[in-house]
């Protein structure tokens, strides 16, 4: 037998829990919460699967004597035919175990009631090939070309969400009207006036001023009392120093050419790509990695079929197909897919400066803004309607909310990205509380232990789990943030008495 992959053992208010991540989101495989005999033999399994071994660590960890060895046994052969239950061992030889785990003192696992998170790119249409087929990589590799059409030309647009500065270096047809809501003016990148003074050879005063925004470069020249010549530079607009720089490129197919040159792109050259670990795929994306990048393909892609972003990051490129456009450059479906690229791209680099995705539509009440926040057709949309109809409030975005914890208190950033919403803000505000819905023929709220609101609130992160240490990035935020504000699960119809009930709960929150 072997413990399967992509399950990490994380500790929530010190419970432990089997947790998915990469891969095993991708499967759509549930989370388990373990006790402690649970926590312990998962452990034991990643240094040993002999039986007789993980028996004998077992007696030893609780100090068991003769009498207590045939007990011992049976709470091994329930935990491994539990753990082979739940797919989490690749072999049967333990599943016809006749003792039921719950009716033994090692209560060791509890399936967890909730789809395990929303932080894949799209899950919901899972792909069971192994995580390491060398087949998961991309085929048919095209040359770049960084030619565009001849009425186009490159932009740098420089912006900003999150408090994160992102230069975009692609066509400039391809940013949509969201993307440009966050462009950020000119004057706030470069700078208002400047006022430079001086002493002229003479001991006389100078003062030159002048504006800046532009963004273009200037040198003056002079001589300094001394009689040395002297260099002013001002700095443009390109060499700005952005968090995350990304770029757009355009492939160009070349029939028959397996291999591409040496200035292309590393994820288009198949001798690297065979060193690379794959760590999920399913229909909608496909992760790679090696020791400095992680790399992208989007098989479900019509025209932008690979991205990449470094770990640290900082940098970030995405490659369309201009071959067969023509004319109908850029068309709808590329400006569509780059947008949703350039999402993922921009939550792994958020997720770097302590900002987090949580999928939820928000509203703005009494000064601050509340989620609602639910699996996909739990009544999101719905509930922050009723709100608006009934209470007047402003909604903020859809579909998706960025988080951070500041030392002003936790906050939600406004972003472009909003589902099919169409609702989206690029303002700040401060964050209320997260309500996590759940369908029911009653509407009343549930308060939930700690452990709950740091594993659901996670649960609902779009944040990438791509790794066990992204993983633990997310959890770490969530039971963060699960102290500093209220969270609570609202079991709720799609009728006013919802929002009404909700409502309630919100007033009686201390502020």
């Amino acid at each position: 037998m072997k413990p399967a992959e992509n399950f990490s053992l994380q500790y929530l208010s010190d419970i432990p829990y089997l947790l998915p991540c990469g891969q095993a989101i991708a499967d759509r495989k549930r989370g388990l919460r373990l006790n402690e005999t649970g926590a312990f033999l998962w452990t034991a399994l990643q240094e040993t699967t002999d039986r007789e071994a993980l028996l004998a660590r077992l007696a030893a960890h609780y100090d068991a004597v003769s009498e207590e060895m045939s007990r011992l046994e049976e709470d091994l052969s329930a935990f491994l035919s539990q753990l082979h239950a739940h797919g989490l061992l690749t072999e049967d030889k333990f599943a016809d175990s006749p003792h039921n785990l719950e009716n033994n003192h090692a209560n060791s696992l509890h399936n967890l009631e909730d789809r395990p998170s929303d932080s894949l790119h799209n899950p919901e249409n899972s792909h069971a090939d192994s995580p390491h087929n060398p087949e998961n990589s991309p085929v048919d590799l095209p040359t770049v070309s960084h030619a565009v059409p001849a009425n186009s030309s490159i932009t740098g647009k420089i912006l900003r969400i999150g408090g994160e500065r992102i230069r975009i270096q692609a066509p400039a047809e391809l940013f949509n009207d969201a993307l440009l809501a966050f462009q950020e003016e000119e004057t706030a990148v470069f700078g208002s006036d400047f006022d430079l003074r001086g002493a002229s050879a003479s001991g006389s005063g100078f003062n030159l001023r002048g504006a800046s925004a532009s963004g273009s470069g200037f040198k003056l020249r002079g001589a300094s009392a001394s009689g040395s010549d002297f260099d002013l530079k001002t700095t443009a607009a390109s060499t700005l120093v952005c968090d995350l720089e990304v770029t757009v490129s355009s492939l160009s197919e070349v029939s028959g050419d397996s291999e591409t040159s040496a200035s292309s792109p590393s994820i288009l050259h198949k001798d690297a790509s065979a060193h690379r670990v794959c760590l999920l795929k399913d229909p909608q994306l496909c992760v790679t990695e090696d020791e400095s990048t992680y790399y992208f393909s989007f098989p479900s892609a019509q025209q932008l079929p690979y991205g990449e972003i470094g770990k640290d990051g900082s940098r970030a490129a995405f490659y369309y197909r201009f071959a067969g456009l023509g004319a109908d450059f850029p068309s709808e479906t590329l400006k569509e897919e780059l947008f949703h690229s350039l999402r993922l791209a921009f939550l792994y680099h958020a997720q770097k400066k302590g900002l987090f995705a949580i999928h939820s539509a928000s509203i703005l009440y009494q000064g601050k803004a509340w989620l609602f926040s639910g699996h996909s057709g739990m009544g999101k949309s719905t509930h922050a309607r009723l709100w608006t109809q009934l209470y007047e409030t402003p909604q903020l975005n859809g579909d998706l909310n960025l988080l951070a914890v500041t030392p002003e208190g936790p906050m939600v950033y406004g972003m472009p990205w909003c589902g099919t919403s169409g609702i989206y803000t690029d303002q700040t505000y401060p964050l209320g509380g997260v309500i996590l819905l759940k369908q029911d023929r009653q509407d009343f709220c549930e308060e939930l232990s700690p452990d709950k609101k740091t594993l659901l609130l996670s649960q609902r992160l779009i944040s990438p789990a791509w790794t066990e240490e992204l993983l633990s990035l997310n959890l770490r935020f969530t039971d963060q943030l699960k102290d500093r504000i209220p969270v609570c699960r609202l079991h709720c119809t799609k009728e006013s008495s919802a929002a009404e009930t909700m409502k309630n709960w919100i007033d009686r929150q201390p502020f």
